[in-house]
Parts: structure tokens; sequence; C-alpha cells
């Protein structure tokens, strides 16, 4: 029924997308699982400025670091810059990296990764 109340008069366009199109699934219904088979990633990176370290997680942590880090549009990596990756983790999904960026945060997680880099 149409706002106007005469069935047939409002119809929704229908949208449809090329094949090459990537629709991305997440939230709870779906566990944070991508449907077209991506990896997520918790990461490391370390300022050759000053030598911090930043923990993150992303669906594609080289792009992440070459377009945003390292042009200065994150907040916290921008004073810091340049940036290197330093360690890389993969998971299935998108909650799981976060899970795991978490954890880096956590005293035995940078004990975890400080062993890791230094290897």
């Amino acid at each position: 029924m149409s706002p106007s109340g005469k069935a047939g008069a409002f119809e929704a366009p229908i949208r449809r997308f090329p094949a090459t199109y990537k629709i991305r699934r997440g939230g709870s219904a779906f566990g944070g699982e991508s449907c077209l088979g991506f990896m997520f990633y918790a990461y490391v990176l370390k300022s050759l400025h000053d030598g911090t370290l930043y923990y993150g997680s992303s669906d594609n942590p080289l792009v992440r670091l070459n377009q945003e880090h390292n042009k200065g549009k994150v907040r916290y990596t921008k004073g810091h810059m340049p940036w290197v990756l330093v360690y890389k983790e993969e998971f299935a999904t998108r909650s799981e990296a976060m899970k795991r960026e978490k954890f880096f945060k956590t005293g035995n997680g940078r004990s975890y990764v400080k062993k890791q880099i230094d290897k």
C-alpha cells in the first residue's frame, strides 16, 4: 500500500549491484563474519620517530597504514609519524580481531607483543 492509500501507486526502486560489488556482512546476526572470505587483522605499528607502539585492528592493515596513519588522518598517530607495521595476526571475524587488539593493550598483551617483535 502506498503512502497515499492507493495500491501500487508507490514502488521502491530495485537496486542491482554489479557482480564484482563486495557486500560485507557484520553485526550479531552473522557474528561479525564476512560472507566473501574477508580476513580481519589485529596489528601493531611502531613509530620510526620515537619508537611508540600503536595497536589496532582492520580488514587491511597495510592500506590503513599507508592511507591513514602515515598521512596524519588518525589523531594519535599523527604526531608520531612515520609508522611501520611490525606485527599482525589474522582472524576470520572482526570481533575476534578486536578482542585481540584489546588484549594487546593489556599488560600481558604488551609483554607478548614485545616478545614477538624482539624475535
